[in-house]
């Protein structure tokens, strides 16, 4: 199982990844008392390190670079990178922190450059269902190795096992499924709400994968039907029987009292248990509030580096940590309100093209006879997109963000493995 096996320069990039991001939050955890406080850090130091593996890379192969046919997801970048050039001149024009205007200026140049170098240099042509086998050996050896330094891993790491893991699954390896799902299950009862929202959202997938082998279209719209109204109408009865099976006292038992409590009283914002969520209820609303306040604002929101005075949230994670103080909050949770909030109605511009390139990514997943490897980079971008709804800046800050979208939009895989 060596090293050499893993064909693909990002293959051996994300095992690499994973074992310095252990390091680094092992490093860090014995630096700061809460881990909030470090993100800015952690962040600043998984992009360094991304950005040392590739660039020997790219200027070795620099010569035989060139521009491919313009994609969807092209698009997407190049808009996107406009519009943080637009903002970044409002924000400094508005006097935004300095820290926070060019921090979220480099995420979006660092994103366009791994996106740019990864779809028109770095060939992909080796990567097969083997590749993926050898991939998720040497993650499982990662996580034995790893484990009991810290006990966690990144989201990162757990969306490409879960995406492992449908993958063996539509293929009928069921063993390899049950291999590279098991760092998941272990933690499972301790994950976050987006975290579990993304294995849900892998079952889903896999019954509509099951149910389309064997029924027509007409059949599966009914059904579909059918389990949507069933689920709204019983999601309560259904939340109480999971909140007497699952272990008292773990997180997950106590996110599944939480949305218990919401059914049947509503969000209390003077409630301990229901602060996270309460919190991205006012930041939305003060978001909104600052978006309408007048023409400018409407159409580029707040501008690079834009902060909000955090006077008025609730949650004391997000005010305590703050890298600048409790009076200029950087961060938005729920993702259509933090484009908002720094780009105004060019972030809706950036939000509805993610949702259509997400559509089409929902598409590419249930063709029929699409490649293994072509089904799994999809997928990755789904759960991260997914992932990133609650939690915003999660999105562009990932270096597998721009590596899902540009390995997804290179389409080379033309033949079922």
């Amino acid at each position: 199982m060596g090293f050499k096996k893993i064909h693909g320069v990002v293959f051996k990039y994300l095992i690499s990844l994973f074992v310095f991001d252990i390091l680094v939050v092992f490093i860090l955890n014995s630096i700061f008392e809460k881990a909030f406080a470090y993100i800015p850090y952690y962040r600043l130091s998984i992009i360094l390190f991304t950005f040392t593996f590739f660039t020997p890379i790219f200027l070795i192969k620099l010569q035989k670079f060139k521009f491919r046919k313009v994609k969807n997801e092209d698009y997407i970048v190049i808009l996107w990178f406009l519009f943080a050039f637009i903002e970044f001149i409002h924000g400094a024009l508005l006097g935004n922190p300095k820290l926070y205007l060019f921090a979220d200026f480099i995420y979006i140049i660092f994103g366009g450059y791994i996106y740019i170098m990864l779809s028109n240099l770095i060939s992909s042509s080796k990567s097969t269902k083997g590749s993926l086998v050898n991939f998720a050996k040497w993650l499982i050896l990662v996580f034995v190795l790893f484990y009991f330094i810290n006990g966690s891993f990144s989201e990162n790491y757990y969306f490409i096992l879960l995406s492992l893991g449908y993958i063996f699954l539509i293929k009928k390896k069921y063993w390899f499924s049950a291999f590279v799902l098991i760092p998941f299950l272990i933690q499972i009862k301790d994950s976050n709400r987006a975290l579990l929202i993304c294995f849900v959202t892998v079952v889903i997938f896999y019954f509509i994968y099951k149910i389309g082998l064997y029924l027509k279209k007409q059949d599966r719209i009914f059904i579909f039907t059918f389990l949507f109204f069933f689920l709204v109408f019983f999601s309560q009865e259904l939340l109480s029987i999971l909140f007497e099976i699952v272990p008292k006292g773990s997180g997950l038992h106590f996110r599944i009292k939480q949305a218990l409590d919401i059914f049947n009283k509503g969000i209390d914002f003077n409630n301990p248990q229901h602060i996270s969520i309460a919190q991205r209820i006012v930041e939305a609303k003060v978001v909104v509030s600052l978006w309408l306040n007048n023409i400018v604002s409407f159409l580029f929101g707040c501008g690079l580096g834009g902060v909000i005075d955090g006077k008025l949230f609730i949650d004391p994670s997000v005010t305590t940590t703050a890298l600048m103080g409790s009076k200029s909050i950087h961060n938005i949770h729920l993702l259509p309100f933090a484009l908002i909030h720094k780009y105004g109605l060019l972030g809706l511009i950036i939000f509805f093209m993610l949702v259509i390139d997400l559509l089409n990514s929902f598409r590419n997943i249930f063709k029929k006879n699409q490649s293994i490897v072509f089904i799994f980079w999809n997928l990755i971008f789904i759960l991260i997109f997914v992932y990133s709804l609650p939690a915003a800046s999660f999105l562009w800050a990932s270096p597998l963000f721009w590596i899902s979208l540009s390995m997804k939009r290179k389409a080379i895989y033309k033949k079922p493995f």
